[in-house]
């Protein structure tokens, strides 16, 4: 008797343990009205980030410009955004004066202009910028924080504002901390029955932790949007890639076996996980798990993505003295590290140069530090990395010394824009200027062991320049035309097909030039470089003819400038950029990493541009975050095997005979015959393609 009543207690209790358990298996949750689109977003500088959360959340939203904001647009919705606005009028502020004083709630980044601070019970006291590196790099919330909110989210800052509660209502949920894990003393984030203040605009990076910490705040202020937070986020966790669900994903990963199908596997109980706490109402929990699926799935995603042969795999890297505080020597390890193959990294300007040159100013830092092309060729060719030089054509930027901007000024060799305006820009049709600029890379190619030099800004800034006197003068004299009316004539009147043709020259020669005399000097040399994506109005607006150098034979291989997070935009522009080179040269498409707010667009992105027929790819800018985000990701596939980049190839044309042809599915055989191989050469692979 007593044994079966002890069986039947450990029955019940077995069966209240198996009630209780989540799901291993996903079950899917009944459908529900789409929500309403209850946020506005101000849209502007540093929206993205918050647009990228509220995406991951599955919280429609709808979007403003400033100036397109009153009293009536926003009276259909619950809540305003606004990531950062800078200056407001009156009238901007009397709207979202109105607005809260209606009941609404104003979530506000950074600005705080003093209407809207006593609005949210907010004091400002002040205003620091960062003292030292990592200074404010994370907000950490406290362990009262309310139900949803992360511990910490890493943000990286440079300055804030310095604020204070200013009412009983208002209360600090989060502070900055510094790198080493110090509490700063300042307030990170303030919030009151009004809304919420953040210190700081909202930075890229740590996309999960901001995707919980705007959960919180928005569920902190609206408990009833909690649910479909919850939805819109399990919703999402498949879409990764050019997949839609994990069904379609599981199909392909189940081909390639490996470590890809145990992360899917992880993706799917925790996606079930998520949709039985959903089902009991405990959605902060279920936001944590979809976000975790999702990580799993683009993990799998990752590890799916081969390692081809013969690509580039490149980073543009703006500061001349490495990442961040790193040095040279832990930028090029982590580079290789993860598979990567060549670097360029920006050491001249049209004004100034981070190496001892004797053609340009020498940059304060680089005669305190030292010469950085030899430093960085160093660390570069002990990893393995090729080392590419780029320079900044033209544009002069911040760093040109006062006395050299004077001298160009006085020279006449500065552009102006139609209505006269200097810019800080060097003329490409002054002879002296073009001079300048080949000497500093023919210079750079005589003293260093470099791989590649690299133009940028090898254009005009728009269609606005350059209508200097000197443009005027040299125009007349090359083409033997005489203009009346001076800039008009050339910008819409009669000879604005001539001015655009000799327009595109001016930038040309100075492409060509270089390129002649970088092959004469060193024919090892790539030469190269980073162009506007649409070839067909680049070539008019800023008189960009790359598609012609490319022809002529002058680089070695382009690099468009593909800045989208739109996957089909980029699509579009790699298929077009292939039809235009051909063949001719390797294309290797740049990839705005800096744009995007998780791995897996870097991923997909990848894959279009192979897809599309490109050689490679590079990304614009390495940075930490993108070296700690994306790096580990790329390498579990794309990167994990290391390769050489397929510019250092010999190429060889050839055609059929006349009158010979093929049909579609004939098999086709090439024989390629070598009398030697060169001594630092083992083997060799044919790549054969017909066009």
């Amino acid at each position: 008797m007593i044994g079966d009543v002890k069986k039947t207690a450990l029955g019940l209790l077995l069966g209240l343990l198996w009630t209780c358990a989540p799901p291993t298996r996903y079950a899917p949750l009944p459908p529900t009205p789409k929500p309403r689109t209850e946020i506005a977003l101000i849209k502007g500088r540093y929206s993205g980030t918050v647009e990228a959360c509220l995406r991951a959340l599955g919280l429609p939203y709808a979007e403003f410009s400033p100036e397109a904001i009153s009293g009536d647009t926003l009276r259909v919705f619950r809540m305003v955004i606004v990531p950062y606005l800078s200056e407001p009028s009156d009238s901007i502020l009397d709207v979202l004066e109105a607005f809260v004083e209606g009941g609404g709630k104003l979530m506000l980044f950074y600005s705080l202009p003093d209407r809207l601070a006593e609005l949210l019970g907010v004091r400002r006291v002040g205003y620091i910028r960062r003292e030292y590196e990592g200074q404010f790099s994370e907000i950490r919330f406290g362990k009262d924080r309310p139900p949803g909110f992360p511990k910490r989210v890493r943000q990286s800052s440079w300055n804030i504002y310095i604020v204070e509660p200013a009412s009983p209502e208002a209360k600090v949920l989060a502070r900055w901390y510094d790198l080493k894990g110090r509490d700063t003393g300042y307030p990170a984030l303030i919030c009151s029955p009004a809304g919420c203040y953040m210190s700081h605009v909202l930075l890229e990076g740590d996309l999960d932790g901001k995707v919980l910490m705007l959960a919180g705040l928005v569920g902190h202020l609206f408990p009833d949007l909690w649910p479909a937070m919850a939805r819109g986020a399990l919703g999402r966790i498949g879409k990764v890639g050019e997949f839609t669900s994990l069904e379609a994903l599981r199909e392909v990963v189940a081909a390639n076996g490996g470590r890809a199908f145990g992360l899917l596997r992880a993706a799917e109980q925790l996606r079930a996980r998520a949709a039985w706490d959903i089902r009991r109402g405990r959605y902060a929990l279920a936001l944590l798990s979809s976000l975790k699926a999702r990580n799993k799935a683009v993990e799998a995603y990752a590890e799916i993505q081969p390692s081809r042969e013969g690509e580039l795999r490149a980073v543009w890297l703006h500061n001349a003295f490495g990442v961040a505080d790193w040095g040279w020597r832990k930028t090029a390890e982590v580079l290789s590290q993860y598979g990567f193959n060549a670097i360029f990294a920006n050491m001249l300007w049209g004004g100034s140069a981070h190496y001892p040159s004797d053609v340009l100013p020498v940059s304060e830092r680089a005669r305190e530090e030292g010469d950085q092309i030899a430093e960085a060729v160093k660390w570069c060719h002990r990893y393995g990395l090729e080392f590419h030089v780029w320079m900044v054509n033209n544009y002069l930027g911040s760093r040109t010394p006062e006395e050299f901007l004077e001298k160009l000024r006085a020279e006449g060799r500065l552009q102006r824009s139609r209505d006269g305006k200097e810019l800080p820009w060097l003329c490409p049709s002054h002879p002296e200027n073009r001079r300048m600029e080949k000497e500093a890379l023919l210079e750079v190619v005589r003293r260093y062991p470099v791989d590649g030099v690299h133009f940028d800004y090898i254009r005009y800034p728009g269609a606005f320049a350059c209508y200097c006197d000197g443009c005027r003068e040299r125009f007349q004299r090359d083409t033997g035309i005489k203009v009346k009316h001076w800039p008009d004539d050339v910008i819409s009147g009669p000879y604005f097909t001539e001015f655009q043709a000799w327009r595109r020259e001016q930038v040309t020669r100075l492409v060509r030039e270089v390129s002649r005399e970088v092959r004469r000097i060193r024919p090892d040399v790539k030469i190269s470089a980073a162009v506007f994506s649409n070839w067909t109005t680049a070539r008019f607006h800023v008189g960009q003819d790359w598609k012609l150098w490319v022809e002529e034979g002058y680089l070695d291989f382009v690099c468009p400038m593909d800045y989208t997070t739109d996957p089909e935009q980029f699509r579009e522009w790699v298929l077009r950029q292939v039809e235009w080179t051909r063949g001719k040269v390797p294309l290797y498409p740049g990839i705005g990493a800096y744009r995007m707010m998780d791995g897996e667009e870097v991923l997909h992105q990848v894959a279009l541009a192979r897809s599309m027929g490109a050689d490679g790819f590079v990304l614009f800018s390495y940075s930490p975050r993108v070296a700690r985000e994306f790096f580990p990701l790329l390498h579990r596939g794309v990167t994990k095997s290391k390769t050489s980049p397929p510019h250092r190839w010999d190429w060889a044309s050839f055609r059929l005979p006349e009158g010979l042809r093929y049909s579609c599915g004939d098999s086709i055989g090439a024989e390629v015959e070598l009398d030697r191989l060169p001594k630092d050469v083992r083997d060799f692979r044919a790549d054969v393609v017909l066009e």
